[in-house]
């Protein structure tokens, strides 16, 4: 798991933001006189706290490290809420419930909303490349980039997931930093899906400002095998050292130490080079091949040849396995 953050300012959304904003009591009034909605009077209290013009785009920009905070000041005023999170049988009947879904998952997230016969779909692409990351944060093994092809139009994209799930939390279903590019095994069922990361106490990435503060890879050697990589792929495994508490929450939910098991052949590969000391003769037999050509490497530069992916912490997004890869080969001295 990789920390991230936004690398672009984001107009698409901030817009979008004071739109949806504006219909909030329109939305509100639609549900009353459908006769979804009895009573708005919870509805009316929540909006004064949270969604009017002077707080709502500051509620919907909460930082990733307030979130938790923000949930249980809300629960705290609105125990309603807690009950629907806890109980779904309370989210067909809760007023609350049922006008926070309807605007800001419905028509906010999911289906977007129509003014003056223009339609207007909330920013997923935006939000994605504005954080400018390349793997999947969560587990650091998938690209999640989009690709698009001549038309300009996407044909490959990151799904954008919900670290507190809109479900569960349907007043955080287009809170900036609750929304995190991910691929479809993490965000998955079987995975994240929609598990209650606040009950859970998993660490959003948009808090992480150094993974290697957080995670630590661990090579265990169980078989040595050397008459092939594969042989000696099949007698390794890979460790996940918490290194916080919280960080133990996102490798369980995630099962990250599982899907790691199927990377072992780049750690065989690693292990090779340890035995050749390959560190020493290809720091030096670069520098000095190049130099004569003319090329001057950082020693960045040399070990990501050497290991074969990028080996700094700021650069763990652009490749996958990158976090892994650095901490096998660190700990076997091959760098």
């Amino acid at each position: 798991m990789i920390g991230i953050n936004y690398q672009k300012e984001t107009p698409e959304y901030d817009a979008y933001l004071k739109r949806i904003q504006g219909r909030t009591l329109l939305d509100l009034k639609r549900l009353v006189n459908k006769g979804d909605i009895s009573d708005k009077s919870e509805c009316d209290r929540f909006i004064n706290q949270y969604l009017d013009a002077s707080h709502f785009y500051g509620f919907m920009n909460t930082p990733a490290v307030g979130l938790s905070t923000l949930i249980t000041d809300i629960e705290t005023k609105f125990p309603q809420l807690k009950d629907c999170r806890l109980n779904k049988d309370f989210r067909k009947t809760d007023p609350l419930y049922l006008f926070l879904h309807y605007h800001l998952v419905l028509h906010g997230y999911k289906k977007g909303f129509q003014e003056k016969n223009i339609d207007y779909i909330f920013p997923k692409n935006e939000l994605i490349e504005a954080v400018n990351v390349d793997v999947c944060p969560y587990c650091n093994r998938m690209f999640i980039y989009s690709q698009k092809s001549a038309k300009k139009e996407k044909i490959v994209q990151a799904e954008l997931d919900h670290f507190f799930s809109k479900d569960l939390f349907p007043y955080l279903a287009i809170a900036k930093y609750n929304l995190v590019p991910s691929c479809s095994c993490c965000n998955g069922i079987g995975a994240k899906f929609t598990t209650d990361a606040y009950m859970e106490k998993m660490i959003n990435p948009y808090e992480i400002q150094c993974s290697d503060d957080y995670l630590k890879f661990r090579l265990k050697v169980k078989n040595v095998n050397l008459t092939s990589l594969e042989k000696l792929a099949e007698g390794l495994s890979l460790k996940m050292i918490a290194l916080k508490s919280d960080m133990k929450s996102n490798i369980k939910v995630l099962n990250l130490e599982e899907l790691y098991q199927h990377h072992t052949d780049y750690a065989a590969e690693l292990y090779f080079k340890s035995l050749v000391k390959a560190a020493y003769v290809y720091r030096s037999s670069l520098k000095s091949i190049l130099r004569k050509r003319g090329v001057l490497l950082t020693d960045d530069d040399i070990k990501r040849i050497i290991v074969g992916n990028f080996v700094t912490e700021k650069d763990y997004g652009k490749r996958p396995n990158a976090k892994m890869m650095h901490d096998v080969a660190e700990e076997l001295g091959v760098i």
